[in-house]
C-alpha cells in the first residue's frame, strides 16, 4: 500500500513541477519588470495573501489590473510557482490548474490538444476556441458533481 501511494505522489510531481516552471517563465517575462522578490516576503499580518485561495484571486487581480491577456491555464501555473517558491500552502501534489479547476478536469493529452487548438485557431477563432473548451470542462464538473471556483478579476461574457 505504501509503494502504491509513493508510486502515485512520484507521478503527479512532474506534472507540478512543469507547472511551476511555466510559472517562474511567465512571472520572469510578465511580472518581473515591477515585482521583485521582496514583495513576496511581507510578515504574515501586512500580507493580503494569507491562504491559497487568497494567492489564485490576488494572481488573477494583479493580472486583470495589468490588462495582459493571461488564460486560466497561465494564473494557475503563476499561482503554482508562486505557491512552491514563496508561500508554500498545501504543498501536496496538486497542480495550480487542480486549485483554480476544484478538480483534475482535463488529461495531459486533453490540455495538450487544447493548446494546439488555441495555437491553431488564430487570433480570431481563440475566443471560440475557448468558449468551447469552457463548456466542455464545466458540463464535466457537473457530471462529477465539482463546483468550480474561477478566481476573482476573471470575467466571463
Amino acid at each position: 500500500m505504501r509503494v502504491l501511494v509513493l508510486a502515485i505522489a512520484c507521478a503527479c510531481l512532474p506534472a507540478a513541477a512543469q507547472d511551476a516552471g511555466r510559472g517562474k517563465l511567465l512571472y520572469e517575462t510578465q511580472c518581473g519588470g515591477c515585482h521583485y522578490e521582496r514583495v513576496h516576503q511581507r510578515a504574515p499580518g501586512r500580507s493580503r495573501v494569507q491562504t491559497l485561495a487568497d494567492l489564485r484571486d490576488e494572481v488573477a487581480r494583479r493580472a486583470a489590473q495589468t490588462g495582459r491577456p493571461f488564460t486560466l491555464d497561465d494564473l494557475a501555473d503563476l499561482a503554482e510557482y508562486l505557491n512552491q517558491t514563496h508561500y508554500r500552502f498545501d504543498q501536496g501534489p496538486r497542480s495550480g490548474r487542480e486549485l483554480i479547476y476544484g478538480a483534475e478536469l482535463m488529461s495531459a493529452a486533453e490540455r495538450e490538444q487544447y493548446r494546439r487548438d488555441v495555437a491553431a485557431a488564430g487570433e480570431a477563432g481563440q475566443s471560440r476556441v475557448r468558449a468551447q473548451h469552457r463548456q466542455r470542462i464545466r458540463a464535466r464538473a457537473k457530471d462529477r458533481g465539482v463546483e468550480l471556483s474561477e478566481p476573482a478579476g476573471i470575467v466571463r461574457k
